[in-house]
């Protein structure tokens, strides 16, 4: 796992490829998420290639993340994500990245080493659910090559899963402070100012009624219809 390398110390072409399409993206001052923009230019950003379609690799990756997530201060890692950058097959559209996206969650969730959290619930219809993993609450952002529209979740030639703890969103925006509301407003108008189009009605806070944290792991475009829960 590096943390953001420069495009000449990778080692594969692939990786090289998925490295610039990611730099070109959060170089870019109209990219949405100013906290990603942030991370980049700091050199905070945590990037692991997944050149076995996740797998292993992922696994460690997670293993290790998560491990550095519990023993640091939340404001000492709110720039801090983890990139999963899959080599999935070229011909997987969006349906079938997202699709891969979800097994190889589940693979990971199989896995875990550690129990999952009480305070968490497990059925994925409760508005407080989040994925979980070694104990740490997480927020999974699916991007894929194949989004066109929703071009803020389009970060490369390859399955990019962006993860952060889920607990970083509360502090930086969440939605039990007017502040909070505020920020995450000011990043979704900007989010419609780069793709041009109107927000997905999945998008929500965590824990309101009639929000599913799931839905917003993997956002569709019209094309592209969500695949069940």
């Amino acid at each position: 796992m590096r943390d953001c390398p420069d495009a000449h110390r990778t080692g594969k072409p692939w990786e090289h490829d998925a490295l610039g399409a990611l730099a070109a993206r959060l170089t870019d001052p109209r990219f949405p998420c100013v906290f990603a923009r942030t991370a980049w230019r700091a050199g905070a950003v945590r990037i692991a290639f997944c050149d076995d379609a996740g797998g292993e690799a992922a696994y460690a990756a997670l293993l290790d993340y998560t491990a550095f997530v519990q023993c640091t201060p939340v404001n000492d890692r709110l720039l801090v994500p983890l990139c999963l950058v899959v080599r999935t097959p070229d011909a997987a559209g969006a349906k079938g990245q997202h699709a891969h996206a979800w097994r190889l969650l589940a693979e990971l969730h199989r896995r875990d080493p550690a129990p999952w959290p009480a305070t968490v619930p497990v059925d994925t219809d409760h508005p407080a659910w989040s994925y979980c993993f070694n104990g740490v609450q997480l927020f999974v952002n699916m991007s894929s090559h194949a989004h066109v529209q929703l071009r803020s979740r389009n970060l490369g030639p390859w399955l990019t899963l962006v993860i952060n703890p889920r607990e970083n969103f509360d502090v930086v925006a969440g939605a039990a402070t007017s502040h909070g509301r505020a920020v995450r407003l000011r990043i979704r108008e900007r989010v419609k100012a780069y793709n041009g189009s109107e927000l997905p009605p999945s998008l929500g806070f965590h824990g309101e009624a009639g929000n599913r944290e799931w839905s917003q792991y993997q956002l569709d475009e019209p094309a592209h219809p969500e695949i069940g829960r």
